[in-house]
């Protein structure tokens, strides 16, 4: 009889208990707290892309409505591979043919 009570004591240590008395498997536990990491980190980096954006049109305000993609690279510190997928994924800010961003707010 004690071998039976040291081995549910066992199978209740592998699980979480909850506030309601629940247990949840502890495989179970880690895997929500996964998904829990990777749902915070795209909320992050939404946040770091809208910063980015505010930032990347305050600079093309700032000269004018249009400036270089080196300028604009420099005030969101990003890559250029990076500031034009940014833009690309913008509705107001476009790049023209020439590689100057513009703008396109009040056109």
């Amino acid at each position: 009889m004690l071998s039976h009570s040291t081995s549910f004591g066992h199978a209740q240590r592998s699980q979480k208990k909850l506030q309601n008395g629940f247990f949840i498997p502890k495989p179970l536990v880690r895997a929500m707290n996964g998904a829990f990491n990777d749902a915070w980190f795209i909320l992050k980096e939404e946040k770091n892309m809208d910063d980015k954006k505010k930032k990347l049109i305050q600079c093309l305000k700032e000269k004018g409505g249009a400036c270089s993609l080196e300028e604009c690279c420099k005030a969101c510190d990003m890559s250029k591979n990076e500031c034009k997928k940014m833009i690309n994924s913008m509705d107001n800010v476009k790049i023209h043919k020439h590689g100057d961003v513009v703008l396109m707010d009040g056109l």
